[in-house]
């Protein structure tokens, strides 16, 4: 762990700029935000930075309607060793790292070979069709009828990509993001 050394964002004013940019799509944006955080999106504790595989393991960026409308967001403890609430910290996002990010519509991978599929996209696409277009709230599907959202998100990356996953990488996806949007 180092000492930090730029500017940072709130986790909420860090989600806030991932809201604006999906026009108010609070669930897409969030997942957007996780993923980022999980792809290297530099996060810091207190004055430590925290890696990406330690942030996948033990928390998540939660969101909750505010009092006054629009959504806050925060970080939240998910894994189930006994660890203290992840709101006793102070959490910060690298502004400029957040900027980019946006900027350059990317999922925040930079070095390495190039991935074969846009997961970013997909996984956004996932995410959004697990809200509910009439009410705006998150309806996602039991367990048995994730295959079927698979099976559309299939269909939707063939047309909007040369190559598609596999179905065992899709329905691997489709089960991660229905995991994070279900309520605990």
């Amino acid at each position: 762990m180092t000492a930090r050394k730029q500017s940072g964002l709130t986790i909420d004013e860090a989600f806030q700029r991932f809201y604006l940019r999906e026009k108010g799509k609070p669930h897409v944006a969030c997942e957007w935000f996780n993923q980022a955080l999980r792809e290297g999106l530099t996060l810091w504790c207190d004055a430590s930075e925290v890696k990406p595989g330690y942030f996948a393991s033990y928390f998540r960026v939660t969101i909750e309607q505010a009092s006054e409308g629009g959504w806050t967001a925060k970080m939240t403890t998910v894994a189930s060793v006994a660890m203290p609430p992840a709101d006793q910290f102070e959490w910060t996002v690298s502004a400029a790292r957040v900027n980019s990010l946006l900027n350059s519509q990317s999922s925040g991978r930079k070095r390495g070979r190039k991935p074969k599929f846009d997961w970013a996209s997909i996984k956004r696409e996932i995410a959004q069709r697990c809200i509910d277009k009439n009410t705006g709230r998150v309806l996602v599907p039991v367990p048995d009828n994730e295959g079927k959202l698979a099976k559309a998100m299939l269909d939707w990356c063939g047309t909007k990509f040369d190559e598609i996953p596999s179905d065992s990488a899709m329905r691997a996806a489709v089960k991660e993001i229905c995991a994070m949007l279900r309520p605990d």
